[in-house]
């Protein structure tokens, strides 16, 4: 019982990071993430050179980066999977360059969180990469 209530709060931290995230709500954000929490976004760091960014002040820095580099960036999370600590959430994400070029692909989260905070995100090109690092079969 007390593993369903973690793994449904963090799945709330999650969704409400989502719903901050879709109009750049940085202090909503920054509320849901602990101080140390750790973000390997994969498309923005390949644009950014830039493989993590860490803390509130990284999220900041992320926020940035992300406004300079990308149009538009949507992120679209359609199925939550728990895997024991973690939340595995599958989706597409929807993004359009600053120089124009246009993505639309799957995308895989794999959310951490502890103490009511969301502490640690890495972003994966596919579901199934996901799901492998997670410990998760498709």
């Amino acid at each position: 019982m007390a593993r369903e209530r973690k793994e449904a709060g963090a799945r709330e931290l999650v969704e409400a990071l989502y719903e901050a995230f879709s109009v750049r709500d940085l202090d909503a954000v920054l509320a849901l993430i602990d101080t140390d929490f750790d973000f390997r976004p994969v498309a923005t760091a390949e644009l950014t050179d830039e493989p993590n960014y860490n803390g509130h002040t990284g999220m900041c820095r992320y926020f940035d980066d992300i406004a300079r580099v990308w149009a538009e960036l949507r992120l679209v999370p359609q199925s939550f999977r728990p895997a024991g600590e973690k939340l595995v959430v599958l989706g597409r994400v929807y993004a359009r360059t600053v120089d124009g070029a246009i993505a639309d692909s799957p995308t895989g989260w794999v959310w951490e969180a502890s103490s009511g905070k969301l502490t640690r995100c890495t972003v994966y090109r596919s579901h199934t990469e996901a799901l492998e690092a997670a410990g998760l079969e498709r």
